[in-house]
């Protein structure tokens, strides 16, 4: 039997609870999986978490597999990248320990956008035109719809993430947001 139709064997036998299949699974894929996680998070020990919580996605959502949509392998991977990449994200998060909003600094601005959008050549830091006129269209943002901005795409807090740590809505937040991103989208088309 061949790698794909042995995984479809496996997942059609962990969708009724087969921890024998499941097992087999794991044993099969766990090696390559773990090696993805490594060069994904350069990390082993998160490289270890995140294989677990990938096998109990996989678990957990075995029905959602279906033969005719591919290969199980794809469907495996993608839902161990997912994974990773939330991984990835919590750990950005909680490692900028921004702790409070207020303590936002409009300079942290040009400093977030100066790391997206600069290089260096012969020692000078330059900046590309793209990134002059993203951080001239969101200096022209009224300040709480920037910062909602700037925390969400440069930072990686969700929108509900936002309004807790700004004490605001969420519906509230979610129009800063998509109001700011419409201005600025505008503002860079002129």
């Amino acid at each position: 039997m061949d790698w794909k139709a042995t995984l479809e064997q496996d997942i059609a036998l962990i969708k009724l609870g087969n921890r024998a299949a499941f097992e087999a699974l794991y044993s099969k894929t766990s090696s390559k999986l773990y090696g993805l996680l490594i060069k994904m998070l350069n990390n082993p020990d998160l490289a270890t978490d995140v294989l677990q919580e990938s096998y109990l996605k996989i678990w957990l959502n075995s029905s959602q597999y279906q033969s005719t949509s591919g290969d199980p392998w794809p469907w495996i991977c993608q839902l161990t990248r997912h994974c990773a990449l939330d991984a990835l994200r919590k750990n950005k998060r909680t490692s900028q320990q921004l702790e409070s909003i207020d303590t936002f600094d409009e300079s942290e601005l040009d400093t977030l956008l100066g790391a997206q959008v600069s290089g260096q050549i012969d020692g000078q830091t330059i900046f590309s035109d793209a990134g002059y006129a993203l951080h001239s269209c969101l200096d022209k943002l009224r300040k709480e719809p920037r910062q909602a901005i700037v925390l969400a795409y440069f930072h990686g807090f969700s929108h509900s993430e936002l309004a807790q740590k700004m004490q605001q809505p969420l519906g509230t937040l979610k129009s800063w947001v998509k109001r700011g991103l419409k201005e600025v989208e505008k503002c860079l088309q002129e």
